[in-house]
C-alpha cells in the first residue's frame, strides 16, 4: 500500500504541472473549451500515468519540475511534434522551435514504440481497447491523431534519462507477460463508467480536441461526401440519418448490426443513383452473413453470387475484382448445382476498421463487373468516413 499512496502523489504533482502547462498552451485560434475542462484532462492524464513505476515518475517528474523552472512547456512541444505527422506543411514552419531530437533519443523512443504498439495490438478486440483512437499513423488526419503518433510525440518531450528508465520497465513487463496499457486503459473505462466526463462527454482520447496543435474541439465531426460523385442527394441527407453523432472517433474492431445497416443504407443509395437494382450480401469476421437485402426486380441469380462475393472477399482478405486478375483462382468459381461457394467477380470488397483490421466484408450483385465494383467501392468510403 506504501508503493501504491506514494505513486498516487507522484502522479497528482506531475498531472497538475502538466495541466498548467496545458491549459497555457497556445492555441491556434481561440482557446479551446478543453483547456478549460480540468477534471477530464486530470482523469486521463492520471489514467495514463499509472502506467509506470516509481522510478519513471520520478524521473518526469523531474523534468517537468527543471523545465517549469526554466519557463519551457514541454506539453506544448510534445504537440508540436505530433504535427510531423498530421500537419508536415506546419510542422515545418515551427520545427526551429522544437528541441533537436539526437540519435540516441530517437533509438530509445523506437524501441519502446515497439513495444507499446505490440501492448495496444494485443487489445484491439478487448472491451477495454483504446476507444478512441485509429491506431497507425498511416491513417492520420488533420482531426485524428493516431496512438502511433500521439505515443511518439508524447515520448520525444521526455529526457533521455526518463526514456530508458520506461524502457527498462517496459522489457521487464514484457519478460513478465505483463500489459501496463491494459491498466492504463480499464481506467479511462472505469472513470467513463463514473460519468466523470464534461460537456462534450469523456473523452479517453485527448489528441481528438487536439492533434495537430489546433486545440478547438473536433469533437462534431458531421459527414462529408464527394459532391463530385453520381450519388444522388438523399445520400446527402442527414435528416434521414445522422450516423456522424454515433460513429465519428469511433474505432470499430467487429461488425454488429447496427453496422451492417449502416453500410446497407449507403449502399441502397448508391445503387440507386445509377439506377441500378441490387442484392446486398454482408458478412462478419467468422464469414457469418449478418445482413442480406434484395432490391425489387433484382435478380435472382444474385442472391446466391452476392453472398459468394462476400464469402470470397472475406476468405482471400481481398477485393474480388483484383481477385479476378489471377487466372488461377478463376478456376475456383463454382456455379454448378446451384452451389456457389466462390466468385471472382468484381463486387465483393473487405470492410476494415480505421486500423486496417479486417471486421468483415460486403457483396453486391445486379448490374455488370464495374456497376458492382462502384456500387462497393463507393458504400465502403462512404462508410470509412462515418466511422
Amino acid at each position: 500500500m506504501e508503493n501504491i499512496s506514494k505513486n498516487e502523489s507522484l502522479i497528482k504533482q506531475i498531472v497538475l504541472i502538466e495541466w498548467k502547462m496545458f491549459t497555457n498552451t497556445k492555441n491556434i485560434g481561440s482557446r479551446s473549451t478543453c483547456q478549460d475542462e480540468k477534471g477530464n484532462f486530470f482523469a486521463s492524464r492520471s489514467a495514463y500515468w499509472n502506467m509506470f513505476d516509481e522510478n519513471v515518475l520520478n524521473s518526469y517528474l523531474d523534468d517537468l519540475k527543471d523545465k517549469e523552472s526554466k519557463n519551457i512547456n514541454i506539453v506544448t512541444q510534445k504537440y508540436g511534434y505530433m504535427m510531423k505527422e498530421t500537419d508536415y506543411d506546419y510542422f515545418k514552419k515551427i520545427e526551429h522551435l522544437l528541441p533537436n531530437v539526437s540519435e540516441k533519443k530517437a533509438s530509445l523512443v523506437d524501441s519502446i514504440m515497439l513495444i507499446y504498439m505490440k501492448w495496444e495490438e494485443d487489445l484491439l478486440s478487448s472491451n477495454i481497447d483504446n476507444k478512441n483512437r485509429i491506431l497507425y499513423k498511416k491513417y492520420n488526419t488533420k482531426e485524428s491523431t493516431s496512438v502511433e503518433t500521439y505515443m511518439r510525440g508524447e515520448l520525444l518531450s521526455y529526457s533521455e534519462e526518463t526514456l530508458f528508465k520506461i524502457l527498462s520497465q517496459f522489457l521487464k513487463d514484457l519478460s513478465g507477460n505483463k500489459n501496463p496499457v491494459k491498466i492504463y486503459l480499464n481506467l479511462l473505462n472505469n472513470f467513463d463508467r463514473k460519468n466523470l466526463h464534461t460537456k462534450t462527454g469523456f473523452n479517453s482520447n485527448l489528441a481528438t480536441h487536439y492533434s495537430n496543435g489546433d486545440l478547438n474541439n473536433k469533437s462534431k465531426i458531421s459527414c462529408s461526401f464527394d459532391k463530385t460523385s453520381a450519388i444522388s442527394s438523399n445520400v446527402l441527407n442527414q435528416d434521414k440519418r445522422d450516423f456522424s453523432k454515433n460513429h465519428s472517433l469511433r474505432r470499430v474492431f467487429s461488425l454488429n448490426l447496427e453496422l451492417a445497416e449502416m453500410i446497407s443504407s449507403f449502399a441502397l443509395d448508391v445503387a440507386k443513383s445509377i439506377n441500378l437494382n441490387v442484392v446486398i450480401s454482408i458478412l462478419d469476421a467468422s464469414s457469418n452473413l449478418i445482413l442480406f437485402k434484395k432490391m425489387d426486380d433484382s435478380l435472382d441469380c444474385s442472391i446466391n453470387i452476392s453472398q459468394a462475393k462476400a464469402l470470397t472477399a472475406i476468405d482471400f482478405k481481398s477485393d474480388t475484382f483484383s481477385l479476378s486478375k489471377n487466372e488461377e483462382l478463376k478456376n475456383l468459381n463454382n456455379f454448378s448445382n446451384g452451389n456457389l461457394n466462390y466468385c471472382f467477380l468484381g463486387g465483393g470488397i473487405p470492410i476494415k476498421s480505421k486500423c486496417g483490421k479486417i471486421i468483415g466484408s460486403l457483396g453486391i450483385s445486379g448490374g455488370s463487373v464495374e456497376q458492382d465494383c462502384f456500387v462497393a467501392n463507393k458504400t465502403i468510403e462512404l462508410f470509412e468516413k462515418n466511422i
